[in-house]
């Protein structure tokens, strides 16, 4: 069976994760991460919380319906007010923010 060299390489880092090395590489990335987006990790921990808790109602995507949502923080200094978008239109959402960004860089 023939594997183009995207599929190669993701077979090779699936087995490097389950080696003892490969799992303390994600663990440091992983830390690492969590120092520099403290406000936005907290964020969605706080959020993740409330709605496990109940005291946040996870609402339908506001763009299609789909009742499988994820919260869109809009000011990670609040972190209970957000969109509510499904996966695609987070996404979406993300990308118009990175386009806006990029645009005014290059001015």
């Amino acid at each position: 069976m023939w594997l183009s060299p995207r599929d190669k390489n993701n077979i090779a880092q699936k087995k490097y994760r389950i080696t003892k090395k490969g799992k303390l590489a994600c663990q440091r990335k992983a830390k690492k991460y969590r120092e520099i987006n403290k406000l936005k990790v907290n964020a969605r921990v706080k959020l993740e919380y409330a709605v496990k808790t109940g005291r946040i109602k996870r609402f339908p995507c506001r763009e299609c319906g789909d009742n499988n949502s994820e919260g869109h923080h809009l000011d990670y200094n609040q972190p209970y007010m957000v969109i509510w978008l499904c996966k695609f239109h987070h996404s979406e959402e993300h990308n118009k923010q990175y386009d806006m960004v990029s645009k005014k860089a290059r001015k």
